[in-house]
Order: structure tokens, then sequence, then C-alpha cells
């Protein structure tokens, strides 16, 4: 996904973006990726900082009264450090998720149309909500 590019309510000066924190809820494991793009130019490289991971006992391998059901979801933020100098900017996130407990990489659009369910190529599905990013910037002169 890509946001859309902001002016952060000051077009006319240029700043200096230092860190950016994507927000996200998820029942399966992530691993985001940012790219910070600034004045329209969309080729700023991905960066992977972290994964974000829900851990806990999976159905039927879980020992009773032994081991801990995970929640069913976790919300993460972590800061990843971004390089950004110009007018406005525009974040791009890039995830690559796995399903609960299983290691393997979900896939997109597999299902055929009418016929199958998202995620039956082999993983089940999770949930992946994106609630906003945080960022730090330093504001320069007004030209």
């Amino acid at each position: 996904m890509m946001t859309a590019f902001n002016y952060f309510r000051e077009r006319g000066r240029q700043k200096r973006w230092t860190m950016c924190r994507p927000q996200l809820t998820t029942d399966g494991t992530v691993n985001p990726g940012l790219a910070f793009n600034v004045d329209f130019r969309t080729d700023a490289p991905i960066s992977v900082p972290t994964t974000i991971a829900s851990t806990g006992a999976l159905w039927d391998d879980a020992m009773w009264d032994v081991d801990v059901w995970p929640a069913e979801t976790a919300t993460q933020a972590n800061w990843t450090t971004v390089d950004g100098l110009g007018y406005c900017a525009s974040i791009r996130l890039v995830v690559d998720v796995s399903g609960p407990g299983t290691g393997l990489a979900a896939l997109w659009g597999i299902g055929l149309w009418g016929v199958n369910f998202w995620g039956e190529a082999g993983t089940p599905e999770i949930s992946l909500q994106v609630n906003g990013f945080d960022l730090t910037y330093e504001r320069g002169a007004i030209v």
C-alpha cells in the first residue's frame, strides 16, 4: 500500500523526516517493509526492519493446562529509521505475511473466483489491519 503525498500542513516549508512507526494489528506473523518517498518520487528503497509475530500455543499441538494460548491479535508499533528531505512525503508499506504457526508465506489471490477461499493454497488466512503511521521530522525554512 502507498499513502497519498502529504505536505503536513506546510506546503512551502522543507522538512527532513527521520523516523517512521507503522501501527499494525495482526493475528499472524508480519514482516513489514517501508519505503519513504519525497516530492512525488516513487523510487525509494524498501527497508525491512523487524518481524512482528503473534506467538502462542497451536490447536491440536498444545498441552492442556501447560501451553499459553495467544491473544486473538497483536498490535505492534516499532520505530524505523527513514531518510527524506523535501516538501511532501508518502509512505509505502509492503508486508510478507505468514499464517498463524505455519511459517509459510500466505499467498494472495490464488483461489479461483467463486470456487476457492483466500488462503486455501496451503496457508490459513490471517487478519492484518494498518492503523496508521507516526512520523518524526524537522521543519526547515520557508522557501
